[in-house]
């Protein structure tokens, strides 16, 4: 119960987004606004989160993981229920900013629960298992957004933000280990995290890593506005071509394990690469015969998918090993640089933003080259993955 509990409260803090998002078209109109301000319903919200895993880690060391994540939780659950009753796009992107607080702490906090309750292989297994569960159920969560606003109206997202907040919140409280803490000598300040500016290998953990999955979430952030608005795509459909994304995600997580244990690490590992060559490949293509086509830029997008759940989920724990003792830094950086890379890529894609999918996709692009280029010097300079690599 202590690892389904964690995989809720992980599973909510991340939902949100892609439940969002779904409203973005609607908030669009309803308040009159144009796409680049728009997306500051999610910039603001992920700037948010970013600053709060600045300080969750040490709070969740200084006062106890528990503690933190209801106090996160019950922000959360203010901050969905004063977006759902915003008469004004102010009053709801204080709610975003809100949420973006609340979802910190289980996102940077949850991970490491995990890490605390099991060793070794079960360790990965588990990661593995807990990163399928949840992307499955956020592969749900457009679909979800999209029938909750065509039938209801853009605030029923908020409202069902509540919900899920709210049981979260009594899974969290029920059944999380109780680790209540009072340790003075753990400091909340953010020099803490220079250590991990030192570390070359910390720092290239954390561009690959970041990078890759923020150029995922640049896609997600602004598939709305490119589906719906650009391509025609009915809210209806959009839900199904946003979620197939994170339902492939998901089940390959599941079964990760099993694939990686009858091919061999490394056999998975260099034909993940291979495979994301091949949508580097396809992706520039739909970029420069500027295709309109939303099934066929959902098939290349789906490529990618493929490709990262195995490098991803092995660099994602190692990651987090990357300093001696740093777990929470590496886990809260790990949060903090995804999230700003996000913010970056969909303020540019949507400034840039010309009624297609080619800015969309020129910043996924560059973000995944970048992120490609990190992978290839940890696989030369790193001595744990290369370790990993080896055949059995």
């Amino acid at each position: 119960m202590i690892f389904f509990s964690v995989i809720i409260a992980i599973f909510v803090a991340a939902a949100e987004i892609d439940i969002c998002v779904s409203s973005f078209p609607v908030i669009n109109d309803v308040f009159s606004l144009s796409p680049f301000q728009t997306e500051f319903l999610l910039s603001f919200n992920l700037l948010a989160n970013a600053i709060s895993a600045l300080f969750m880690g040490n709070l969740g060391d200084k006062y106890g993981k528990k503690q933190i994540i209801l106090a996160s939780t019950w922000t959360f659950i203010v901050g969905s229920a004063l977006s759902a009753i915003g008469n004004s796009f102010i009053i709801v992107l204080l709610g975003r900013i809100l949420q973006g607080v609340g979802a910190a702490a289980p996102l940077v906090l949850g991970p490491l629960i995990i890490l605390d309750l099991y060793q070794g292989q079960e360790q990965q297994r588990k990661m593995n298992i807990g990163n399928g569960v949840c992307t499955l159920g956020i592969s749900f969560a457009p679909l979800l957004g999209s029938y909750a606003t065509m039938l209801f109206g853009w605030r029923s997202n908020f409202i069902l933000l509540v919900v899920l907040g709210i049981v979260s919140l009594g899974f969290s409280y029920y059944f999380l280990p109780h680790d209540k803490q009072n340790n003075p000598h753990v400091s909340l300040s953010v020099t803490e995290y220079f250590s991990v500016f030192k570390s070359k290998m910390a720092c290239a953990y954390l561009m690959c890593v970041s990078l890759s999955i923020a150029a995922y979430y640049v896609f997600v952030g602004m598939g709305s506005i490119v589906y719906v608005d650009s391509l025609g795509v009915s809210l209806q459909h959009f839900g199904l071509y946003q979620g197939a994304m994170a339902f492939v995600f998901g089940v390959l997580s599941l079964f990760s394990g099993s694939i990686v244990k009858k091919i061999g690490n490394r056999k998975a590992f260099f034909g993940s690469l291979a495979i994301i060559i091949i949508f580097y490949v396809l992706i520039v293509l739909a970029i420069l015969l500027n295709i309109k086509d939303p099934l066929l830029i959902t098939m290349i997008m789906l490529i990618s998918t493929v490709g990262y759940v195995v490098p991803l989920n092995l660099l994602y724990i190692l990651a987090l090993g990357a300093l001696p003792n740093a777990g929470g830094k590496m886990s809260a950086m790990l949060q903090i640089g995804k999230w700003v890379f996000t913010i970056f890529g969909v303020q540019m894609a949507s400034y840039f933003y010309s009624n297609d999918f080619r800015s969309t996709g020129i910043l996924v692009v560059v973000m995944d080259c970048i992120a490609f280029i990190f992978i290839m010097v940890l696989m030369k300079k790193d001595k744990r993955l290369g370790a990993e690599l080896r055949e059995a």
